[in-house]
């Protein structure tokens, strides 16, 4: 599991747990997520983003999930649901405005679950700003076109297309 973690609340706003998130971001982790696992520790947990439904296709344990919602600004997300205990090879789906989900071992979502607040190892940096080069210090070459008397010596035969007149 990674640096991320999920705090729970309850509706009075009071603390209740946490889970160790691991955060399933890429194709292949949100496919896999679980999948084939003998076990799931206690206090850990998969965080999928975006997630408004998840199969439990060749799962060896059931698992309880925590549906949210969109996130507040106080960056608390809404409990909408919480499934409880979904055996292998089923179906769950969320309920509507569903943001995303978490996956738990079963049996242990406490039961005045109200809202989460979502961690993750990158939400705590401070968002990488894109700065554009500084050209002032590098040193370019300047072309200037000028006028010279004597331009058939320098360019040849250039000098006409360049003055647009003939030779």
């Amino acid at each position: 599991m990674a640096d991320s973690e999920a705090h729970l609340f309850d509706a009075a706003g009071n603390n209740i747990g946490s889970y160790k998130l691991e955060v399933m971001d890429t194709f292949w982790k949100r496919f896999m997520g679980l999948m084939g696992r003998p076990e799931i520790p206690i206090g850990d947990a998969a965080l999928f983003r975006k997630c408004s439904s998840i199969h439990m296709f060749f799962m060896k344990i059931p698992l309880d999930v925590i549906w949210y919602g969109p996130a507040t600004p106080d960056s608390h997300a809404p409990v909408l649901a919480v499934s409880r205990a979904i055996k292998p090879w089923q179906l769950s789906f969320g309920p509507k405005h569903t943001q995303g989900c978490l996956e738990v071992a079963a049996g242990t979502v406490p039961m005045n679950l109200d809202s989460i607040e979502i961690l993750t190892a990158s939400s705590g940096r401070p968002k990488a700003t894109v700065i554009p080069p500084d050209y002032r210090d590098v040193v370019r070459d300047h072309i200037q076109v000028t006028r010279c008397s004597d331009t058939v010596a320098h360019l040849g035969g250039a000098t006409a297309l360049l003055h647009s007149r003939a030779l």
